[in-house]
């Protein structure tokens, strides 16, 4: 019973992810009256303008760029500050884990996070 539960709802959950993705997909195939008024049906001719307009006549150069652009500065300031923040974690629990083996024992009891922490 588990089994058939299972495997139905994995159907039904693939069939509405990829319907859609096959109406996107074939949508790029077909003109815009077939794609308004046959959305579900296969091209009636397998139609290669509308890349053409795409690369033509819409500049996609200038969108494409700016994306390229804002992901590489993405990337370089989330390296740059998860790098200043792993070493400044880093050196603080050097810090911590070198007081609280330098004090006495009596002051051990105060930081137990440290220990925990400082040991891994």
């Amino acid at each position: 019973m588990y089994k058939l539960l299972r495997g139905s709802l994995l159907t039904t959950y693939a069939l509405v992810i990829l319907i859609p993705c096959m109406i996107v997909i074939m949508g790029v195939f077909k003109t815009d009256f077939e794609i308004y008024t046959k959305p579900l049906a296969l091209p009636t001719q397998w139609n290669f303008d509308n890349f053409r307009r795409l690369f033509v006549e819409s500049n996609i150069a200038t969108p494409f760029m700016n994306s390229v652009i804002v992901a590489a500065f993405s990337v370089l300031f989330t390296l740059l500050f998860a790098s200043l923040a792993a070493y400044g974690q880093s050196t603080i629990f050097a810090l911590l884990s070198w007081a609280s083996n330098s004090w006495s024992s009596k002051h051990h009891s105060h930081i137990p996070l440290v220990r925990k922490f400082a040991s891994k």
